[in-house]
């Protein structure tokens, strides 16, 4: 059996008062709970979260957090983000196929990243595939391909990484899941997602400029559902 973890969590963006993926929230929450030691959390979760929704201010961030007993609520100031400097860094990814609460690895990751002049780490795993970040699930753009980490490497299963692929073929992109090293990233236009912040394009790797790609804009503008 899994060694038990602290909490489950969810962070859910609340667009026009309404949370556009709240179904796909609840379900990985739900699903997750057998492989943490969790029991489930209750049935009307869903309900529960589209009452916190209705509050003021109708744009923003709410946070809930599930031990396996009780759901804790939390409500985040939506804060828009800039084209994003990335840097690899030697902390190597700890496989988090579930959003656990338990975050050392990314809070070290992400100091790292700091400590060289970046917002957000790059982490690959011991053999050197590249994972995810601390926050975003990433993926580029490689000629008519939409290039990114498949979900083997026990990263997390983004629901923003799952949005961005629904999407794809409408910017004309094939999704290419793989295992990719650094190098297939060296000069293409890169991006992050996550299901707070949609689609932040990076605006350099480790120093370097990367290259922009109408598609990003185009990803970024189709996300957020319109119903």
């Amino acid at each position: 059996m899994a060694p038990t973890l602290a909490a489950l969590f969810e962070t859910m963006r609340v667009h026009g008062g309404r949370l556009p993926f709240l179904a796909t929230h609840v379900s990985r929450l739900t699903t997750s709970c057998p492989r943490a030691d969790l029991l489930v959390p209750p049935s009307d979760l869903a309900e529960r979260a589209a009452s916190h929704a209705l509050r003021a201010p109708a744009d923003r961030v709410l946070r809930v957090e599930w031990n396996g007993a009780t759901l804790k609520w939390e409500d985040r100031e939506r804060r828009d983000v800039p084209p994003i400097r990335l840097a690899t860094v030697a902390r190597v990814h700890p496989g988090y196929p579930v959003k656990s609460a338990d975050r050392v690895a990314f809070d070290e990751a992400a100091e790292q990243a700091g400590r060289a002049g970046a917002d957000e780490p790059l982490l690959r795993t011991s053999e050197g595939w590249v994972a995810e970040t601390a926050r975003y699930a990433i993926a580029w753009i490689d000629g008519e391909s939409l290039r990114l980490p498949d979900l083997a490497l026990e990263i997390l299963p983004s629901i923003g990484r799952a949005r961005v692929l629904e999407l794809a073929a409408e910017v004309g992109l094939t999704p290419a899941p793989g295992r990719y090293g650094l190098d297939a990233l060296g000069g293409k236009p890169v991006f992050l997602v996550n299901a707070v912040r949609g689609v932040v394009p990076v605006a350099s790797l480790d120093g370097v400029q990367t290259p922009s790609h109408p598609a990003v804009a185009r990803l970024a503008a189709a996300f957020w559902p319109s119903s």
